[in-house]
């Protein structure tokens, strides 16, 4: 068996890589996938800070929620972690925004675009935007 050898050139050196500043664009994010594994997911590369502090995720669902009610579920479902690290969820859920979106109507598409503007504004995402259908 070969032993694996180490480049001492490099210990101390290694970088952990962070994600930049970015906005995930979530559609279906009422849905179960977005709570049972999306935002737990980015919670905990924001715990490790592996996520930019102006990283967010903007929801995108029929229903008619708004930022506060989107947060706040998030937050209900993924209570034993939120509780365990109730400051770094403050800071982590300032980054979580939603938009009711209906792709059946026009004037919704609209409105989704204006948002993303305001939340690259509002979080120095620069148009980084990443689209997550599901």
């Amino acid at each position: 068996m070969a032993a694996t050898l180490t480049n001492p050139l490099r210990v101390g050196l290694r970088q952990e890589r962070v994600i930049p500043p970015q906005c995930l664009i979530i559609f279906g994010a009422s849905g179960d996938l977005t709570h049972r594994k999306l935002i737990p997911a980015l919670f905990e590369l924001f715990l490790q800070r592996r996520l930019s502090s102006e990283f967010a995720v903007l929801g995108c669902a029929r229903r008619p929620w708004n930022d506060e009610v989107f947060r706040r579920t998030m937050a209900e479902r993924l209570q034993p972690t939120v509780a365990a690290h109730p400051q770094a969820w403050e800071q982590f859920s300032q980054g979580l925004f939603y938009e009711p979106v209906d792709l059946q109507q026009p004037d919704h598409l609209a409105r989704l675009a204006q948002r993303l503007e305001q939340v690259d504004r509002q979080r120095a995402t620069r148009g980084e935007r990443t689209f997550y259908l599901s």
